[in-house]
């Protein structure tokens, strides 16, 4: 897709119910076995000291978990 390796799979631009958040980060990882590789680990953390949020979800029904308590945060 063009990205840089380790990018999160999916960015949401919404802000959140408190307006204190625009963008909502997700890294996508299989159910069973999924592993953070360590550029992964290293773009969670430049978003997170950059004030993203960022969310790892291990599975879709996951992700959905995620973006709800985003959007509701």
């Amino acid at each position: 897709m063009g990205l840089r390796k380790g990018f999160p799979d999916i960015v949401i631009f919404a802000k959140n119910k408190s307006k204190t958040h625009e963008v909502l980060c997700i890294e996508m990882k299989r159910q069973e076995g999924g592993k953070l590789k360590p550029e992964q680990e290293a773009w969670i953390q430049k978003l997170d000291e950059a004030d993203y949020v960022v969310g790892i979800a291990y599975g879709c029904e996951a992700a959905i978990r995620v973006l709800h308590k985003y959007l509701e945060s």
